[in-house]
């Protein structure tokens, strides 16, 4: 029905593939995140120091 297919870089594609949905930046608001059971745990903390500089 389907492959599998593995990429060394799948975090890192992830991650920009979220940059480009997500608003340029998020200063001042507050986030909550869902991390789908760990699922997304690995990259959501680049993205979003990524999102609000300090």
């Amino acid at each position: 029905m389907g492959r599998i297919s593995r990429f060394a870089d799948a975090e890192d594609r992830y991650a920009l593939a979220l940059l480009k949905t997500l608003p340029v930046r998020l200063d001042g608001l507050h986030i909550v995140l869902d991390c789908a059971h760990g699922a997304a745990a690995g990259v959501s903390p680049r993205v979003f120091v990524t999102l609000v500089p300090r």
